[in-house]
């Protein structure tokens, strides 16, 4: 028919991107997910594809997704581990010590997944810093984003 492969692909150059609008507390040792429930965009067609904790891929592609999560202060030595969850399963995860600070420790992580239609996204994160920790909520410190690539 002489079009393209490459053209007329369904959903690509759609992208969300949602922040922590409350706080969510992540108790010591815990596995938590984050609650992005604050929009700033989704081009996702008819309806948003993401419900503010879980990324639903639409149509077969590649992906890239992006989260960040800062937590307030804490005064106990740990680690902040947060988490892309594909499927329910940890697909990648990144690592971040904190020692005893005044300041917020954030940790961020990106990838480019490759996805079927139907496949799950998520951030979570786990800390051991001995107490609960809370997310700072603003668009700024914690917050999720992603796009179809192709």
């Amino acid at each position: 028919n002489g079009v393209g492969t490459w053209q007329n692909l369904p959903q690509v150059g759609t992208g969300f991107a949602y922040y922590a609008g409350a706080t969510t507390t992540c108790p010591n040792s815990t596995f938590t997910a984050l609650s992005f429930a604050t929009k700033e965009f989704d081009d996702g067609t008819p309806t948003p594809n993401f419900n503010g904790t879980i990324y639903t891929a639409p149509s077969s592609g590649v992906y890239q997704f992006n989260a960040a999560v800062t937590f307030t202060p804490t005064i106990a030595a740990g680690n902040i581990v947060i988490y892309i969850i594909k499927n329910g399963s940890n697909w990648k995860t990144v690592d971040v010590p904190c020692v005893s600070t005044s300041i917020p420790i954030s940790a961020t992580i990106s990838s480019i997944l490759q996805l079927s239609a139907g496949q799950t996204v998520e951030i979570k994160v786990l800390q051991n810093t001995g107490a609960s920790l809370n997310c700072v909520a603003n668009q700024l410190a914690t917050w999720f984003s992603g796009s179809r690539i192709y």
